[in-house]
């Protein structure tokens, strides 16, 4: 049996025992892009936001619901400094309406102010 000195020294060159730990595997347990992102924003405001879509969905000739999907949709845009990739991903991902122009000007033109 060798000492743990000249096992060390005889191990020096060989990859396969000091690479083993740098190689790291996928976390299976790792969140998707998307996902990720919807809960860097705020799982309860994304949610907020689909869940007003969706009464404005179903009944788009009240007033109240338009105003309040539309404000819903703007805190939505503040928080992400409307940073058009992330809202795409979030959108495509959740069916937000962030592109739908029919309950009110979408926020894609406006120059939101910095919220640092």
């Amino acid at each position: 049996m060798q000492p743990s000195r000249d096992s060390f020294f005889h191990n020096l060159g060989k990859a396969a025992v000091f690479h083993r730990g740098i190689q790291k595997d996928s976390n299976p347990r790792a969140l998707k892009k998307p996902d990720f992102l919807i809960q860097k924003t705020g799982v309860a405001l994304v949610e907020a936001v689909k869940s007003t879509y969706d009464a404005y969905l179903a009944d788009p000739t009240n007033p109240k619901k338009v105003t309040n999907y539309c404000k819903w949709r703007l805190r939505l845009h503040l928080r992400l400094n409307n940073d058009k990739e992330v809202l795409g991903i979030i959108d495509e991902e959740r069916n937000l309406g962030l592109n739908d122009s029919t309950p009110c000007s979408t926020c894609w033109e406006y120059d939101l102010p910095f919220q640092g």
